[in-house]
């Protein structure tokens, strides 16, 4: 996100990729709190943290790739592809999140 934002004042059309940040962020959050598990205090800090994670190792990526030398490099229709990285990475925090807050439940309702 931070990139995004940097990026409002060198990049046209940067506040739609924030924009695309947040709605992905939403839909995130909102995906997992459909399963019951995640709504546990315990389930909603454990979204919380693998949302920031996520969130740091994109935002990373992103101005690697997209600030390399410190200034902004255009890659053209290229450099979209880049974003979508956001996406998966929210795809692979939710699974495992989803997966982590159903063992913990299970292993409570066992004990």
């Amino acid at each position: 996100m931070f990139t995004a934002i940097h990026s409002l004042n060198n990049v046209i059309g940067a506040e739609y990729w924030l924009i695309g940040f947040l709605v992905c962020a939403l839909i995130f959050v909102l995906g997992c709190l459909l399963f019951k598990q995640c709504r546990t205090p315990k389930g909603i800090r454990t979204i919380v943290f693998s949302l920031l994670l996520s969130e740091i190792v994109c935002d990373i990526a992103w101005y690697l790739i997209y600030y390399p030398a410190g200034n902004y490099h255009n890659y053209g229709i290229g450099g979209l592809f880049v974003l979508l990285l956001w996406p998966v990475l929210l795809l692979i925090a939710g699974i495992i999140t989803v997966k982590r807050n159903t063992v913990a439940a299970e292993s409570q309702q066992s004990q």
